[in-house]
């Protein structure tokens, strides 16, 4: 989102998924990138152009990774329910055996549609619809949470929270973690 601008300046969140694309087991693991403002957009392409998972035995695809990374631009406004459920699409598309799955959800903010009740409402039940998949599939939602002082001196998570609440719901649903973070370092 672009709020990530001011959070993330030096873009160590993005950074720090590269690392944990290191950090993984290159055997039989595959990793789909998700980048989203108000929608989310799968960034991880197979040969064709088709959203995929990519291998990580494979020094081309995590090449292709990290590039994927690297290449996000912050900007928008905040859809987590999209970024969920287009992650959750990518799964269900791309996961045929009985592997592990997990999703990791990096953000600083809370839904931001604006004006925008139909979108909100759109994204809203994007996020039930994944969490009822990820719930059924035991696929955990991972949840980090920056929760930075912004320079109008609001919290990043909302007046009261919000965002850090949705964000508990959404890993505790799917019998995933959440860390609330207040250094982007921290992640």
């Amino acid at each position: 989102s672009g709020s990530m601008k001011e959070s993330d300046k030096d873009r160590t969140a993005l950074a720090a998924v590269r690392m944990l694309v290191n950090m993984m087991p290159a055997e039989d693991s595959k990793v789909g990138v998700v980048g989203f403002n108000k929608t989310a957009t799968v960034l991880t392409k197979d040969a064709k152009g088709n959203n995929a998972l990519l291998s990580l035995d494979s020094l081309t695809d995590v090449a292709t990774i990290k590039k994927n990374v690297s290449d996000v631009v912050y900007n928008g406004g905040t859809g987590i329910g999209n970024a969920v459920f287009e992650a959750t699409e990518l799964l269900k598309a791309n996961t045929s055996d009985e592997r592990a799955q997990a999703v990791i959800l990096f953000t600083d903010g809370v839904n931001d549609f604006g004006n925008d009740a139909i979108a909100l409402s759109n994204c809203e039940e994007n996020e039930a619809s994944a969490l009822l998949w990820a719930k059924k599939n035991n696929c955990p939602i991972y949840c980090v949470g920056y929760d930075y002082i912004k320079s109008d001196g609001t919290s990043s998570m909302g007046k009261n929270g919000e965002g850090l609440k949705k964000l508990k719901n959404i890993s505790s649903t799917t019998q995933g973690k959440f860390k609330s973070i207040n250094s982007i370092d921290e992640i």
